[in-house]
């Protein structure tokens, strides 16, 4: 068995992962947004089975000083890209 040496940075190899948004801090979001990008990251909330952390993670996204279209990336453009739905209008 021989290591498989990587030819890139760590970070490149991680901006092919998707992230979600499950969070309790603004500043964590942030940094995942930072790290992969908008276009790397999903809505989390840890529901189910803690429901009621629903409301408090919407709340947390929009404290975000981001876009309203990076917004809807982040609540469902990302994840219908990912997993190849039909776009609504």
């Amino acid at each position: 068995y021989e290591p498989l040496l990587i030819r890139k940075k760590p970070s490149d190899y991680a901006k092919l992962l998707y992230f979600d948004s499950a969070s309790y801090a603004a500043p964590v979001i942030e940094l995942g947004i930072k790290t992969v990008g908008i276009e790397h990251m999903v809505f989390g909330s840890d529901a189910p089975p803690l429901v009621r952390m629903l409301p408090r993670m919407r709340e947390l996204i929009e404290s975000l000083a981001l876009s309203r279209a990076d917004k809807e990336l982040l609540y469902n453009g990302n994840v219908a890209r990912l997993l190849r739905l039909p776009v609504s209008a």
